[in-house]
């Protein structure tokens, strides 16, 4: 194998462009510091479940081989192009069209739902471990990554499941039963950033992130927002939402839609469906204006 560049440091350590010496294949490799060990094997277990599921199809990146080297892990993976976050840096962080968010929405509920079928959780569900597999010859097509944190449904109670800032379900901050919901909430998240441009919940500070979550809404309101729904039992399946009508109509978006953010539209160029689109989504991109939360916590 031969190194080809740093691609970044994450907490476990270094990922790195590698190129392998006998089939001239580029790939991503992870390389985990040892005192993540125990963390590898539950990811390696993971993967090999994952590997199983057909990842072209699902959305889900593959998995190559685990090896050890100078007392060192190393995973490697199909190499991919962006995260989704970098993506929106790119962009300036211009929200994406309906249109570009429908493509992306169906792709990862596509996932999420081989997940589910599968026995397992991702856990932390976020636009960094959202990847796009190669945005100018292949736009909008994504892959679910970052599944250090994974495992299986059945184990989740046993799990010291990490808090990630703006993004993990209530359910998880509350140390309550957890379930593949907390997938749908994650995604959920990453669409509204998708969006608005900026994180639905940007706080790291738990209680604060608790009392914002806090608000009344219309029982409308929470068909618009099945995905990000407070209570776990009443957020929409992953299979369920393929089929909501914000996926009937597929569109095809072209190279120059997603440079320019999709275009500006106004209520004389926009189609009925789009219109209908825009309705459904218009609560998560005025985000900010339709809650009110509480001054007192629970």
């Amino acid at each position: 194998r031969h190194i080809y560049c740093s691609l970044g440091r994450r907490d476990f350590g270094e990922l790195v462009q590698c190129t392998h010496r006998e089939t001239g294949e580029i790939f991503a490799l992870k390389c985990i510091r040892k005192k993540f060990e125990d963390s590898y094997k539950q990811e390696e277990e993971v993967l090999q479940y994952v590997s199983s599921l057909n990842c072209d199809k699902n959305n889900l990146v593959k998995f190559r081989e685990v090896f050890l080297y100078q007392d060192r892990i190393f995973i490697a993976f199909e190499k991919l192009d962006m995260t989704l976050m970098d993506f929106m840096r790119e962009r300036n962080w211009k929200p994406l069209s309906i249109d570009e968010i429908r493509i992306i929405a169906d792709q990862m509920l596509l996932a999420l739902n081989s997940l589910k079928q599968a026995g397992l959780t991702h856990t932390n569900v976020t636009p960094e471990n959202i990847m796009l597999v190669d945005h100018k010859s292949q736009p909008l097509r994504v892959k679910l990554i970052g599944f250090g944190k994974a495992c299986l449904t059945s184990t989740l109670s046993e799990r010291d499941i990490a808090v990630n800032c703006g993004y993990s379900a209530p359910e998880i901050v509350l140390d309550g039963r957890l379930d593949n919901s907390v997938d749908t909430w994650g995604l959920g998240c990453t669409l509204a950033f998708l969006s608005q441009g900026f994180h639905l919940y940007p706080t790291c500070d738990e209680y604060e992130y608790l009392r914002v979550i806090q608000f009344n809404m219309t029982d409308k309101d929470y068909d618009d927002l099945q995905m990000i729904c407070v209570n776990p039992a009443d957020r929409i399946l992953p299979a369920e939402a393929l089929h909501h009508t914000f996926f009937r109509s597929k569109i095809t978006v072209t190279d120059s839609e997603i440079k320019t953010g999709g275009g500006d539209r106004t209520p004389d160029n926009v189609p009925p469906q789009d219109l209908k689109d825009d309705q459904q989504l218009i609560r998560l991109q005025t985000w900010s204006e339709i809650y009110r939360p509480n001054d007192k916590s629970t």
